[in-house]
This record gives structure tokens, C-alpha cells and sequence, in this order.
């Protein structure tokens, strides 16, 4: 935007306008060690960070804006600690944490978004538990 005053003195003002920032999800893959990827869709500006406590372990953006981000990180099975993973643009942040021994028990692949979408549905009396193939509703 260029205002002209009645000098003629010509100002340049420009405002940029972000969309919030969408919630990261998480995907584990166990073996010996334990791989997390934190994704989440990108857009302008965006960064997505993996935090040990206050300390910034790895980093990624992109200015390709058809592919989300995606940031990996591996940890040992055995380690005890939590990770956050934020994905930030200039106005909103949003957090997603995972805790080792939670989310990297045994062998298998797990998205963490169905993982928490089956915990509400547990907080709301809809629970399904797969017995053979017999599915029990309570």
C-alpha cells in the first residue's frame, strides 16, 4: 500500500496475513531404536523444531508449499525422556509431545493423530477392541 502525503512524501506500508498454523501429528516406527516423524501441512513461513526441555535439537521450513514438512527424530527405546515438537509461524505455535516409553514399546508403526482420536473416543464411551474378528462395542 503507498500513501502519499501532501508534501508528496511517498510511505510503503505491506501486511502480510497468516492463516494459524495446524497442529503437527506424529508417526513412530520401533526397531532396535525408535523413529519419530513429526509432520504438519505447510504454509508460508512455517517452521517445525523438535525441543528437548528449551533446547532446539533440529529444524526444518521449506518454501515449497505442496509438500508438508516433515521432521524425523530418532531416540533410543530405552530413554525416559519427552520431546515436543512445534510447528511456529510468526503469529501461532502449536505443540505436540511424545514421551519415549509411551510411544516406542515394541515393534510395530503407529500414527499418533489415531492413537489420540482413539483415547477421545475411550473419554466418550465409544471403545471397540478387535478380538480375533469379533469387534466388542462397550
Amino acid at each position: 500500500m503507498y500513501i502519499v502525503d501532501e508534501k508528496g512524501n511517498v510511505c510503503t506500508y505491506q501486511l502480510t496475513v497468516y492463516e494459524p498454523v495446524s497442529r503437527p501429528t506424529l508417526t513412530t516406527a520401533v526397531n532396535e531404536s525408535c523413529l519419530v516423524e513429526c509432520s504438519v501441512k505447510n504454509d508460508r513461513d512455517v517452521t517445525l523444531s523438535w525441543y528437548s526441555g528449551d533446547v532446539i535439537l533440529n529444524q526444518t521450513s521449506s518454501p515449497e508449499l505442496l509438500f508438508k514438512l516433515s521432521l524425523p527424530l530418532e531416540v533410543d527405546v530405552q530413554n525416559k525422556t519427552s520431546y515436543r515438537c512445534e510447528a511456529a509461524n510468526p503469529v501461532t505455535k502449536e505443540n505436540v509431545t511424545f514421551h519415549v516409553p509411551e510411544f516406542c514399546k515394541g515393534t510395530k508403526v503407529t500414527d499418533h493423530k489415531e492413537a489420540e482420536e482413539s483415547k477421545q473416543r475411550e473419554k466418550h464411551g465409544y471403545l471397540c477392541q478387535r478380538c480375533g474378528d469379533d469387534f466388542s462395542g462397550f
